[in-house]
C-alpha cells in the first residue's frame, strides 16, 4: 500500500505542471475573422502570421484579429503571448493594404519594447510589442459594432 500512495505522488505532481508552448499546426492557415480580417499565416516561419487592416482600424482592432486567429486558428493556450513582429506598414503579400505581422515563436533577434514608464497604450508601432492571445482576445468584446450596410457602402 505504501509503494502505490509514493507512485501516486510524482504522477500528481507531474501532472501539476505548467504547459510549454502548444503545438502549431503543421501548416498555417488563412483565416477571417469575425470581424472581417483577413489573417494570411505564414509557412517559412512557424507561428508567424500577417493581419490585414481595413478602413477605420486602429490597433485594438489589430490586436483583436491576432488573439482570434492565435486562438482559434492556431489552437495556443491564452496564456502565451503574441509579438510585433512588423510593424504597421504597406503588405509585402497583398499590395495597396497595410498589415502587421505578428508571431507566437519570438526569437532572439526581437527586440525589447522601449516604452516610457506608465505607458500602457496598446500599439502596433514598435516590433516587440506584445500581449497574451486571452488580452488580445478580451479587445474584441471591448469595440463597437461594425455595421454591415455602411462597410459595404465603403468598399
Amino acid at each position: 500500500m505504501q509503494f502505490r500512495r509514493f507512485l501516486f505522488l510524482p504522477l500528481l505532481l507531474a501532472a501539476c505542471q505548467a504547459p510549454g508552448p502548444a503545438e502549431l499546426p503543421p501548416h498555417a492557415p488563412n483565416y477571417i475573422t469575425e470581424r472581417d480580417n483577413r489573417v494570411l499565416g505564414e509557412a517559412t516561419a512557424p507561428g508567424q502570421f500577417e493581419v490585414l487592416t481595413r478602413p477605420g482600424d486602429a490597433a485594438p482592432n489589430l490586436w483583436c484579429a491576432a488573439g482570434e486567429y492565435a486562438d482559434r486558428a492556431l489552437r495556443q493556450p491564452v496564456a502565451e503571448r503574441i509579438y510585433v513582429v512588423k510593424p504597421l506598414s504597406p503588405s509585402v503579400r497583398r499590395p495597396g493594404v497595410k498589415s502587421v505581422v505578428f508571431t507566437v515563436r519570438p526569437t532572439a533577434d526581437l527586440p525589447e519594447p522601449t516604452r516610457p514608464p506608465n505607458d500602457f497604450s496598446t500599439t502596433v508601432s514598435r516590433p516587440g510589442e506584445s500581449m497574451t492571445i486571452g488580452a488580445a482576445s478580451f479587445m474584441c468584446r471591448q469595440l463597437k459594432p461594425r455595421f454591415p450596410l455602411f462597410e459595404w457602402l465603403l468598399r
